[in-house]
């Protein structure tokens, strides 16, 4: 049989098999992974995040010079052609814009494990592979656009976003709040990455804090209402800990677990996790021991909703991205440019 007319056969086979488990590829359709709109099949799977559909963060072919999403981008040459982001932000920098990326602060350049097919990769920050979550809302903070999506009230710090970053350059503000203004959420996951730049001066019971806040009640508040995940230092102590804290109304502690890490520095890297879905649990993973997670878990729960956000405290610092998770039972909705 002659190398052309194998092709074919082998191209029929797959056609009549539907969605073949055995060579991992989707069902041919004429889709292709690099949306070209030439081939049938690319090297690469169009199922990217490997759920078992073609979803919002997969590529499909179209005719040549069409805009699927309608966001001024072409097809070819959008990094999420299957919605609007005409900013292109990809935060991590893989090629997979940031409203479509299963990671979108961790770079991947092949598809990630995604056992139980939500909205989040299993090895960059999914807090569950056995149940559902979808992106709530991921703020790489791209441009300055952001901007008007958040809010600091007089007194919380002085805060400047854009070229990737939020910062906080404030050394010395205390309760330091940078938290996004809309919508509010149910209990949910927040996790960020972050860096110490700077530390103020303190004695006594002073702390330096750093860290990520779920669940915003009142941003009037000294210290919000709110759970956190955070990082600091008693200045009695020689050592940082991870706490999970959930504030009453008048500002005061209600529960306040914490386990002792390690000193902190300027220019300390760390990633941060605030996760209120039940009892209020921080996580904390600093960038030079990038394979120990340190979790501690209080006996709060936070009910309701609210809103999220950055803190800092006697501390300026910068943090890289912000990604909000919630638990989900259907379909996840398509994610929004920020």
């Amino acid at each position: 049989m002659l190398p052309g007319m194998v092709r074919t056969a082998v191209l029929a086979l797959l056609v009549g098999a539907g969605c073949n488990a055995v060579f991992g590829l989707d069902p041919v359709t004429g889709r292709d992974a690099g949306g070209d709109g030439d081939a049938p099949i690319d090297a690469d799977p169009d199922d990217r995040d490997a759920p078992g559909t073609v979803d919002a963060d997969d590529r499909t072919d179209a005719p040549p010079g069409a805009d699927s999403d309608s966001d001024g981008i072409l097809d070819a040459a959008d990094d999420c052609p299957t919605v609007a982001n005409p900013h292109q932000d990809d935060a991590d920098s893989d090629g997979v814009g940031d409203v479509c990326d299963v990671c979108p602060a961790t770079f991947d350049s092949v598809a990630p494990a995604n056992v139980d097919g939500d909205g989040l990769g299993d090895l960059c920050g999914d807090p569950s592979t056995t149940t559902k979550q979808c992106v709530a809302w991921f703020d790489g903070f791209g441009t300055g656009r952001t901007t008007s999506r958040y809010a600091s009230p007089a007194g919380h710090g002085t805060w400047e976003i854009g070229g990737g970053i939020a910062r906080q350059t404030a050394v010395a503000a205390t309760d330091a709040l940078l938290y996004l203004s809309a919508p509010l959420l149910a209990p949910m996951v927040v996790v960020s990455h972050a860096a110490v730049t700077d530390l103020a001066a303190i004695t006594g019971s002073a702390t330096w804090e750093m860290g990520v806040a779920t669940m915003v009640s009142d941003t009037n508040l000294p210290i919000p209402s709110a759970g956190f995940g955070m990082l600091l230092h008693v200045a009695s102590s020689t050592n940082a800990v991870v706490a999970a804290r959930r504030h009453n109304a008048g500002g005061g502690d209600i529960a306040n677990t914490t386990a002792t890490l390690r000193p902190i520095t300027t220019g300390l890297g760390f990633t941060i996790t605030g996760d209120a879905r039940a009892a209020l649990t921080g996580r904390v993973r600093f960038d030079d021991t990038p394979g120990v997670t340190t979790p501690v878990t209080a006996s709060a729960v936070v009910t309701g909703t609210g809103l999220i956000g950055l803190r800092t405290h006697n501390v300026a610092g910068e943090f890289d991205y912000i990604l909000a998770l919630v638990d989900a039972t259907g379909e996840c909705p398509t994610r929004v440019e920020p």
